[in-house]
């Protein structure tokens, strides 16, 4: 069941899901949680960051699961979600690589990539908690608006505006990829 809570602040909704991942991993220390990226995840990841240099949570058995990718982006690329997530959370954190799951945006076909993502996730048992974040379309995990919502991971075109609103995490001339 979904709970719904309101916050007035910023801050407050980063303390809340920072205090969220902290008692789900006081609980669960193994626990897949699936990563997004973008500037809502930002004050988050900073948040856990300090949780975890301060001694108050763990990472190092978690199993993380990334949200989306760009499709033709290597995941040594630093516009990839993959290589956002390494940058600014994962490499910053006792989380053990290896536990990383990750789309391969440059596997040869999309849809078997898609299902070999969704049998690592069904292998893990599930998603016990999935960062998202709200695109100003209102798309969630770049599922653009009109997506059905009992979709699982396959390839999508983004929308002028979500390639338009991303346009800041690559160099200025750079094209942000259509599809997903």
């Amino acid at each position: 069941m979904i709970k719904l809570r309101r916050f007035a602040r910023r801050g407050e909704v980063t303390a809340a899901a920072a205090a969220t991942i902290q008692a789900l991993l006081h609980v669960r220390p193994n626990a897949a949680i699936g990563l997004a990226t973008g500037r809502t995840q930002e004050p988050l990841f900073a948040e856990l960051i300090r949780l975890q240099r301060a001694g108050q949570i763990s990472f190092r058995h978690v199993r993380f699961f990334h949200l989306d990718e760009y499709w033709g982006l290597p995941a040594t690329s630093p516009q990839s979600m993959s290589g956002s997530l390494q940058q600014l959370f994962l490499e910053a954190t006792d989380a053990t690589l290896g536990h990383f799951h990750r789309i391969d945006g440059m596997a040869a076909d999309p849809a078997q990539e898609a299902a070999r993502y969704e049998a690592e996730i069904r292998k893990a048992g599930g998603i016990d908690l999935q960062l998202l974040g709200l695109g100003t379309n209102a798309h969630i995990g770049f599922n653009e608006p009109g997506s059905p919502h009992d979709s699982s991971t396959r390839l999508i075109h983004l929308t002028a505006e979500t390639r338009q609103q991303n346009q800041d995490f690559f160099p200025a001339g750079a094209v942000v990829p259509a599809p997903t």
